[in-house]
């Protein structure tokens, strides 16, 4: 990812498709509001952070779907929802660089530095899970030499059911902590959610690989 999705959203694509403000859509018009918000703020020779610049009124303001990522090194930044059917979300940032999710779980990432090329997992859905649940996950990554190579891991995912708050851009949401640690041949990880009564993963802590580490993942719209 050439900047690690500093900017807010793939305008570069949609300012193309007209010149006139006839043919915008509300979404496209929400698109462009947010991204001149960060591209005035913007300096080239400092760190973007947008929780200094994208703030809970252009959020909601905006009335689509906001992805907000951090990697371990503190750079961030948010995407928005990639339109269409697919397996999966994809969403997307200004460079063209995509995460897709599933249940709001890492399932593959383009144009980020060591991307998931793609994941499998028999994880239960959100609400069959009770109290516990073991099952496998699959994370594929390309070496050196381009080959696909896969890390096969046993996972074990737990929850309290206990319901609490957590802050996400200026606003609380109520949700549950989903505990799960996954061990396979070589190594151990450990991610972390936070669901919603929606079933929507508000905030998580995953693992990427072993280039990025863990990433945080945050859905910063209502």
């Amino acid at each position: 990812m050439k900047r690690l999705i500093l900017l807010f959203t793939a305008l570069v694509m949609l300012t193309a498709c007209s010149n006139s403000s006839d043919f915008e859509t509300s979404e496209i018009k929400a698109i462009k509001m947010l991204r001149d918000t960060i591209s005035t703020r913007k300096t080239p020779s400092m760190m973007l952070d947008v929780k200094k610049i994208v703030t809970r009124k252009k959020i909601d303001e905006a009335k689509i779907p906001v992805l907000y990522i951090e990697l371990e090194n503190g750079q961030n930044g948010t995407l928005t929802l990639y339109p269409g059917q697919s397996v999966g979300e994809t969403w997307l940032g200004a460079d063209g660089a995509t995460i897709t999710l599933e249940q709001g779980i890492l399932k593959a990432t383009r144009g980020m530095r060591g991307d998931l090329m793609g994941a499998t997992s028999s994880m239960p859905h959100w609400p069959q899970i009770k109290k516990s649940a073991t099952f496998s996950r699959e994370l594929t990554y390309l070496d050196g030499n381009n080959q696909a190579h896969s890390k096969k891991f046993t996972c074990d995912i737990e929850t309290d059911g206990s319901k609490s708050s957590i802050a996400i851009f200026e606003v609380d949401f109520t949700v549950k902590r989903y505990n799960e640690i996954c061990t396979g041949d070589s190594n151990t990880i450990n991610n972390i959610y936070f669901v919603d009564g929606r079933g929507l993963v508000r905030r998580s802590i995953q693992h990427h690989g072993e280039a990025l580490g863990n990433i945080v993942i945050e859905r910063l719209d209502r």
